[in-house]
């Protein structure tokens, strides 16, 4: 009996775990939406093409997008490092 209820507890841990995990993701996904929908009035040519290049081809557009981003860190990172040397550099001034 008492194993019994601790397997039902286990399952409905499990299951309202499962479901909070999906309302965090709908609602992510909603999040995602808006931001999108405001681009897309703030600036429609850019959205446009966006749609079009994933609609031609969708993972290309993933491996273009994660390029992207690293291409974005890496010029951050280059731009720290100057700054870091700038600022030794007038330090010994």
């Amino acid at each position: 009996m008492i194993i019994v209820m601790i397997v039902l507890s286990v399952i409905i841990s499990l299951g309202l775990g499962t479901l909070y995990d999906k309302n965090r993701q709908l609602s992510d996904k909603k999040s995602y939406e808006m931001r999108y929908r405001m681009m897309e009035l703030d600036f429609p040519n850019v959205t446009s093409n966006i749609d079009s290049v994933y609609s031609h081809d969708p993972s290309k557009f993933h491996k273009l997008v994660i390029k992207r981003e690293e291409e974005k860190k890496l010029i951050f990172n280059i731009k720290k490092t100057q700054k870091d040397i700038r600022d030794l550099d007038n330090d010994k001034l």
